[in-house]
């Protein structure tokens, strides 16, 4: 089997150096199947293509997947996932005989829109991938009905089938550890590691909770220092991130975490829910080698954060990125406008945290909001949604603004217009919530990023 991963960054800033995130999903599915027999080519298109100006070329895709095995996994984000189906289609077209299977975050909460409109692509697996898999691989190559395999989403001539979704793993010590000889280590930059799986905060914007059941599941922490101290001693690496959604879940694992992780010497970075911080868990993590982290504040107004879930107010995390400021190296905060119930004011509150937050020392970044198919809002809104060239949701990310710093951003390739357009249901992280106000928004933000020398 081949496996590609198409998850690779949009944005960046000019003249910097792009940065390569290890595809831990692909590693993981690597290691399921050839425990049990099965052989896997795992190629990498952010690698294969690493000019930013062609990143979005569909030919190449037919060049990345030349030489592919009879059945190819593609694993891609909500950004890549025009580049993924458009790309899938070109190769489909010139090999028919090739089994194309969908998966990763970005197809599992449009599973059913994806499958019933684009007949090139075979089946989409939805959510946690290491078992669903397995059972899907050897049923394909045995010639087997696969209408018992949870978690997936297929087609059988002309009707679709939406299967059970997948049970949880509950023990992840049990999964085995990403098969990291499929890849070159030293070629990425960025590399992460989980140490749980899932989110109960249920933050009304986000699908990560939905899309792993709103429950978290957690490996033990000495597998999780095993994994890291593996990384340092036979790759070499001394900089991990932390890939869990938020780590500060719970208090007590958070500090047996850093008390093991300390010993190794290196360097680490995660994200933290702001109301689940404080001083001296700041103090400990900062002795422990953490020097980055990420805190989603998100909005400058109490109102909107109230509407979101967030618990906490403005104060608090203005307070919070205060005090990591003084223990943290480097933090970075990430807002969001384009609420549906955002008024002028609220948004006008939130560029003003922004400043705040740079005041303090810290980075902003600052997006479109995006109506995730599986979050509350998605739902809600759904009916409500538009698609714009200039306010494309996946492409309006400002990354981290500041003063005088550029960002690059890729223009939108007309095909991937055109595909948005026609298959809407499958893009809605490509779209926006209609609203009264997003024009004048949109002015107000230009005129602030004008004023402070910020290239949008």
């Amino acid at each position: 089997m081949t496996l590609a991963n198409i998850a690779t960054s949009l944005t960046g800033h000019s003249g910097g150096v792009r940065e390569a995130s290890l595809p831990l999903g692909c590693l993981y599915l690597a290691s399921a199947l050839e425990r049990t027999g099965i052989k896997v080519d795992v190629r990498d298109y952010q690698l294969f293509n690493p000019d930013s100006f062609s990143l979005l070329d569909v030919e190449r895709m037919e060049s990345f997947l030349v030489d592919s095995a009879p059945i190819v996994g593609i694993s891609c984000m909500i950004s890549m996932l025009p580049f993924a189906t458009l790309g899938t289609r070109r190769f489909k077209q010139s090999h028919p005989d090739r089994t194309v299977i969908l998966g990763g975050a970005g197809p599992s909460g449009v599973a059913h829109a994806i499958v019933s409109s684009m007949p090139w692509i075979d089946v989409v697996g939805r959510g946690e991938g290491e078992a669903t898999i397995v059972e899907l691989i050897r049923a394909l190559k045995n010639g087997r009905d696969i209408a018992a395999i949870r978690g997936i989403t297929y087609r059988s001539g002309l009707q679709v089938y939406h299967n059970a979704p997948r049970h949880r793993i509950r023990d992840l010590d049990e999964i085995l550890p990403p098969a990291y000889e499929k890849v070159n280590v030293a070629d990425y930059t960025d590399i992460s590691v989980i140490t749980a799986r899932g989110c109960p905060l249920g933050c009304a914007f986000c699908d990560v909770g939905p899309l792993w059941g709103n429950q978290t599941l957690f490996r033990s922490v000495d597998r999780v220092i095993e994994e890291i101290a593996l990384l340092k001693n036979a790759y070499g690496r001394r900089t991990i991130h932390i890939l869990d959604d938020t780590l500060n879940l719970l208090r007590g694992r958070t500090e047996e975490f850093c008390e093991k992780i300390e010993g190794l010497g290196i360097n680490w970075s995660c994200s933290l829910r702001v109301d689940l911080l404080d001083e001296a868990l700041l103090e400990r993590m900062a002795r422990a080698g953490c020097n980055s982290i990420f805190l989603g504040i998100e909005s400058g107004s109490d109102a909107v954060l109230r509407r979101i879930n967030k618990n906490f107010t403005v104060k608090e995390a203005t307070h919070k990125v205060s005090l990591a400021t003084e223990h943290i190296k480097e933090v970075t905060t990430s807002f969001i406008w384009g609420f549906p119930f955002e008024t002028m004011d609220d948004f006008k509150a939130t560029m003003h945290s922004v400043v705040s937050v740079w005041r303090l020392g810290a980075q902003a970044g600052l997006r479109l909001l995006s109506p995730m198919p599986l979050s509350r809002l998605g739902a809600e809104y759904r009916d409500h949604l538009e698609f714009s060239e200039d306010l494309c949701s996946a492409f309006a990310s400002l990354g981290n603004i500041a003063p005088w710093r550029p960002t690059y951003r890729p223009e939108l390739p007309d095909e991937f217009k055109e595909v948005i357009r026609t298959y809407p249901e499958v893009f809605m992280g490509f779209c926006h919530i209609k609203s009264n106000t997003i024009r004048e928004k949109l002015q107000y933000l230009n005129e602030f990023c004008e004023k402070r020398g910020i290239l949008i």
